[in-house]
């Protein structure tokens, strides 16, 4: 399942995780940024980490819209939670985000997939479907860092360093917030961890 719910094949080719040095934005969660917002039961930050707990078969997102950037490199680092269904287990990040109805996400499945989608208007439009991948981390406590290199109306996809697709898409003019995103599996709750999210400009 992709669904909405927001608050308010590999090339080879490698990259450092989280490029760019001209950090614009960074967010450790100790303690966050009060333009989060409040804790909720679904999305809430604690010692240092963000936590999206979504209900069975739902979805949690949390998203910073303080905070708007253009042409950037955007990622996350976040664990892998214990799964029963490893497929439904869905953890990743929030970009060109421009309402809770219009923004794009790029996500892992706790079965070593990935993949883009936007969600337009109450749907999901793929636009990297998911694949398997190796660069994909699915044990319980691993960590994953994903990140999108957006300049224009292209985007570089990367995990843990891996270059995984390039892809074009429609950004919000005038620049875009970004946050956080999961899912729970059909018979159980799910928590996601997340350490790190980072947004730094291109040289």
């Amino acid at each position: 399942m992709i669904a909405a719910s927001v608050l308010l094949t590999s090339s080879g080719l490698a990259a450092a995780a989280c490029q760019g040095t001209n950090i614009e934005f960074e967010e450790k969660f100790s303690p966050p940024d009060p333009s989060w917002g409040a804790n909720s039961d679904v999305a809430y930050a604690k010692d240092g980490k963000a936590y999206l707990k979504a209900a069975p078969n739902g979805v949690a997102s949390w998203v910073n819209p303080a905070f708007v950037f253009d042409n950037v490199f955007a990622c996350a680092t976040f664990k892998v939670p214990e799964l029963k269904e490893a497929a439904a287990g869905t953890g990743g990040m929030i970009f060109w985000y421009e309402s809770a109805d219009k923004y794009y996400m790029t996500a892992i499945k706790g079965d070593g997939r990935v993949g883009i989608w936007r969600y337009l208007s109450g749907r999901w439009n793929p636009v990297f479907p998911l694949a398997a991948n190796a660069a994909v981390k699915t044990t319980p406590g691993d960590e994953n860092t994903i990140e999108v290199a957006l300049h224009g109306n292209t985007g570089t996809l990367f995990l843990n360093g891996t270059k995984i697709t390039d892809f074009r898409g429609q950004p919000p003019k005038g620049g875009s917030a970004v946050g956080i995103y999961a899912e729970s599996e059909l018979s159980q709750s799910n928590i996601w961890e997340f350490s790190d999210v980072r947004v730094a400009t291109f040289q």
